[in-house]
């Protein structure tokens, strides 16, 4: 596998208030009634108000969002629900999955699906395919996370029994579900590209790792192998990270892949000193298919 070339893309995310935002960056709830998580649309002037998400209790829980999918006139977004634990910026934890509806194109607000309490975080990556809307999951324990997948039946996200990959075949009972494998982050990209099932991803192999890497597979199940490095992020140094690294080949081409991924820091007066501390990157990585 040859890597030709690495082009920064225009960065366009504003800065939010990290001591406000560090854990939930896509959420803005001051001022918002308690008992209600919000979420926000930008405009020329500022963030406006798309919905009001119910639930939790102000400064305790919230929504973090997950990958989405366009089912008929309806957008389906996979939402986390995590709860604060502590004091710190990072003192939160997992409690559960949910879906949330929205119509097209008011994107009104049309009600959150709950997802039964498991231990798995769904909706790091959605992908369509032969039938069915396939749904990636991570079991995060800390230092390492595995990769799970589920599936259900296409446009019945939030209305059809979910399937979850056991090893060997498909089972109802998400207690089954199988660690695909691990090193992946809570976020990443599964898609086609170049003819295969394309995994790209932070590699949470190696702790606060600064690599981009890739891998292949004929199945959506995998085994993901030949793992690839992409690209090395030069942002990560000192306090400041990068995080939830993914692809979106349908803004490249057959032979280029743009990667998108976060930037922060466990130092927030690094954020407020630069801003550039907590923008995505846009790159695109010019990938050739090796012919041995």
């Amino acid at each position: 596998m040859a890597l030709l070339r690495h082009v920064p893309r225009h960065r366009e995310r504003r800065p939010f208030p990290p001591d406000r935002l560090a854990v939930h960056p896509q959420l803005d709830r001051r001022r918002q009634p308690r008992n209600a998580h919000h979420v926000h649309r930008r405009n020329c002037c500022g963030p406006s108000s798309l919905a009001q998400v119910p639930g939790g209790d102000e400064g305790q829980n919230w929504y973090w969002f997950g990958d989405g999918t366009v089912e008929g006139n309806h957008l389906r977004v996979s939402l986390l629900e995590f709860a604060k634990t502590g004091d710190g910026p990072f003192d939160f934890a997992f409690k559960n999955t949910a879906i949330a509806s929205f119509s097209l194109p008011s994107m009104t607000l049309e009600g959150i699906t709950q997802r039964p309490a498991g231990a798995v975080e769904w909706g790091s990556a959605i992908y369509e395919d032969g039938g069915y809307t396939y749904v990636y999951g991570v079991e995060d324990l800390g230092a390492t996370k595995y990769m799970h997948l589920a599936r259900v039946r296409t446009n019945h996200l939030t209305s059809a029994p979910w399937q979850f990959w056991t090893g060997t075949g498909w089972s109802a009972d998400e207690t089954t579900s199988a660690r695909i494998m691990d090193g992946v982050s809570n976020e990443f990209s599964v898609t086609k590209f170049q003819g295969k099932y394309t995994l790209v991803t932070g590699d949470t192999s190696e702790i606060l790792s600064a690599k981009v890497v890739m891998y292949r597979s004929d199945s959506l199940t995998g085994p993901f192998t030949n793992k690839t490095l992409l690209y090395t992020t030069p942002e990560t140094s000192g306090n400041v990270f990068t995080y939830n690294a993914k692809a979106h080949p349908e803004l490249g081409n057959r032979n280029t892949l743009l990667v998108t991924y976060n930037v922060n820091s466990f130092d927030t007066n690094d954020v407020y000193a630069n801003v550039d501390n907590y923008r995505p990157r846009y790159i695109d990585v010019a990938v050739t298919i090796s012919r041995h």
